[in-house]
């Protein structure tokens, strides 16, 4: 008797290569860049966006680029981080100081003592008529490290061409290092441009208090509106509370020497300074008076030895309705700090001006 052929599928055959159809192969192939792009958006929003945060490292790029030739008129330039960006509007300080002088906000999100005395030297070079820093009380507390992300903008953006890791005690060898690394080095660890473009776009979309900014905007760089209220705002604040009280240290003069550092790398470089103690949220000053007082304590006495320095305290300035959240002005409160500091910066030169007339 003739024994029947096998006509078992290819697939049933051990040892046998799996014939797939045509029509799974094709829809294998245009799937797979689609869930690849899933996959990074998923990564982008999941991972990279919390871990970096929002516009500061490109931004840090466009300051360089900004600054990088002096200005042709009179300006005040104002320092910071994001109660900076989101509390101060320079068209509102140049009203408010009446003067010929022109106002720009260089803020950058996150910035502490330490890093802005990384942008010192290319923030002089500019030859603004003054520099303007706003800080918080945490500036009383211990000097802190450069994030690596930054490292490696400022690196990009040419402020670390005078070796600030000689100046700065606080930056780690790995931050020294992303500050002087190869172009090509830091351009693979910096996301680009349409990447931050997303990142805004996503951001102003999972958070109906946020808008978008473009990254070069250096009179109006806010982009916050309304504000948040009850066990949001709440655990804001203790957030807050423990971020600033993780900064405490036994060392209580560390925190004031760093900042009269900063002042003094303007001052060295023949440019006078506004120290500003930002406004702090009523509910959260109490634990934080002392380090305010600190701050503008140590900041006075360098300004009763150095004309080019001048110190003002708004850390009382708002009410708990002109916050936004438990760390930036709302609309209304930003029109008041921007207020406080244009007649600041009024003072400042009347004063100047009666000293050299």
């Amino acid at each position: 008797m003739t024994e029947s052929p096998d006509v078992r599928s290819p697939t049933s055959i051990p040892g046998r290569d799996v014939a797939w159809p045509p029509g799974v192969m094709i829809v294998a192939l245009l799937s797979a860049p689609f869930l690849g792009a899933l996959l990074g958006f998923v990564l982008l929003t999941a991972v990279v966006i919390p871990r970096v945060g929002y516009g500061g490292v490109n931004r840090i790029v466009s300051l360089g680029a900004h600054i990088a030739s002096p200005y042709t008129r009179p300006t005040a330039v104002c320092l910071g981080n994001s109660v900076t960006i989101e509390g101060v509007d320079a068209t509102l300080v140049e009203r408010a100081a009446g003067t010929d002088v022109s106002v720009e906000n260089l803020a950058i999100a996150g910035a502490h003592a330490a890093e802005l005395r990384v942008q010192a030297p290319l923030v002089a070079a500019a030859r603004p008529a003054l520099v303007v820093i706003t800080l918080l009380p945490e500036a009383a507390a211990a000097p802190q490290d450069l994030d690596l992300d930054k490292a490696y903008a400022y690196g990009i953006g040419g402020f670390a061409t005078d070796d600030p890791c000689s100046r700065i005690e606080s930056l780690s060898e790995k931050t020294c290092s992303a500050l002087s690394a190869a172009w090509w080095r830091a351009a693979l660890r910096m996301r680009t441009t349409p990447i931050q473009r997303l990142n805004s776009a996503v951001r102003a979309r999972l958070n109906p208090a946020v808008s978008t900014r473009r990254e070069n905007k250096w009179t109006a760089p806010f982009l916050r509106h309304g504000s948040i209220s009850g066990l949001r705002l709440q655990r804001h604040i203790s957030e807050m509370r423990d971020t600033w009280l993780a900064l405490q240290n036994d060392d209580n003069d560390s925190g004031p020497a760093e900042t009269i550092a900063l002042a003094k790398e303007f001052t060295s470089r023949g440019v006078p300074v506004l120290m500003v103690v930002a406004p702090v949220h009523p509910d959260l000053l109490p634990g934080f008076e002392p380090w305010a007082e600190s701050l503008v304590e140590s900041l006075r006495g360098l300004a009763a030895t150095n004309p080019d320095v001048a110190v003002a305290d708004a850390s009382t300035l708002l009410g708990a309705d002109l916050f936004s959240d438990a760390l930036h002005p709302n609309e209304d409160g930003r029109s008041v700090f921007s207020a406080f500091i244009g007649a600041q910066i009024r003072e400042f030169f009347q004063r100047s001006r009666g000293v050299s007339g």
